[in-house]
């Protein structure tokens, strides 16, 4: 993908185990008109475009193209392997807006299956930005 600018906002939520991070991307289709907003994460991305919990994806849907890659108990460590495949899927027209909505489940408890350590998320996050 072709990207002009980078932001990257880091929202920490106060709790034991929940971070998320939004990291958006902007690239050259934003001057174009197209606008397709494309938004990866966990099961917070899968809920959210569900319009009867009016999330944030549902709302973006109604003036916006948008594509969902949400799905419960990922994590980045989950995401990273599958950028390069999602890149080359979307490099013929990239999305106006990427959101990466991810922390949750990286955050869990040591003995959770999922869990990722602090070092690790720290990497996958500014390998994802």
């Amino acid at each position: 993908m072709k990207v002009l600018d980078i932001i990257s906002v880091v929202l920490i939520i106060s709790g034991i185990t929940c971070r998320i991070v939004l990291a958006i991307k902007i690239s050259n289709s934003l001057a174009t008109g197209a606008h397709i907003f494309l938004m990866i994460g966990d099961s917070i991305t899968q809920l959210g475009a569900n319009p009867s919990l009016l999330g944030f994806q549902s709302q973006v849907s109604q003036d916006y193209m948008s594509v969902y890659r949400g799905l419960s108990g990922w994590t980045t460590k989950k995401w990273c392997p599958l950028l390069p495949k999602l890149a080359r899927e979307w490099q013929h027209k990239p999305p106006s807006l990427i959101t990466i909505f991810l922390g949750a489940n990286d955050a869990a408890l040591p003995n959770i299956t999922f869990s990722v350590p602090l070092e690790d998320y720290g990497t996958n996050l500014q390998y994802m930005a």
